[in-house]
């Protein structure tokens, strides 16, 4: 059995609203992030930038993309996004994604082909990871409630 929760099926959509106001500034602060994570890496800390990516894309077009074997970005997130993987999930799962997500498009989820065994459950709210308030089914902190339900199925 499988348990998701916000998964980021398609990259480049997840990317294109962190590329949006107000979530810009999770964009840059993740970009940042990543550029100390690859200073800090022996591995990667010579890696030459010809400019100073500023947001995740463009991170992953200078940087992720190349080391994944990629030509750029929007190939990168073609090949590394789940998708168009859904339909071949065989084992049980659930999977857990609010329609006011701001990162993870909830729609892609609904239209998705998907194996037999996989529920995708989108209530209205929930934010991406929050899944906080009366609104839910189980009260305040009611994804931790929703995560114990479906490991006891």
């Amino acid at each position: 059995r499988a348990l998701v929760v916000c998964p980021p099926v398609d990259l480049a959509a997840c990317v294109r609203a962190l590329d949006r106001f107000p979530h810009r500034l999770y964009d840059r602060h993740f970009a940042r992030e990543l550029l100390a994570q690859v200073a800090a890496h022996p591995q990667w800390r010579t890696h030459a930038f010809t400019d100073r990516p500023r947001g995740l894309r463009a991170f992953d077009e200078a940087f992720t993309a190349g080391y994944a074997g990629c030509s750029g970005a929007e190939a990168y997130y073609a090949g590394a996004s789940a998708l168009p993987w859904l339909a071949r999930i065989t084992l049980p799962t659930s999977i857990l994604v609010a329609q006011d997500d701001p990162v993870v498009d909830h729609r892609p989820l609904l239209r998705a082909r998907t194996g037999p065994g996989v529920v995708v459950t989108a209530p209205t709210y929930g934010g991406h990871l929050g899944f906080l308030g009366g609104n839910g089914p189980h009260g305040r902190r009611w994804m931790d409630a929703w995560v114990i339900a479906q490991v006891g199925r």
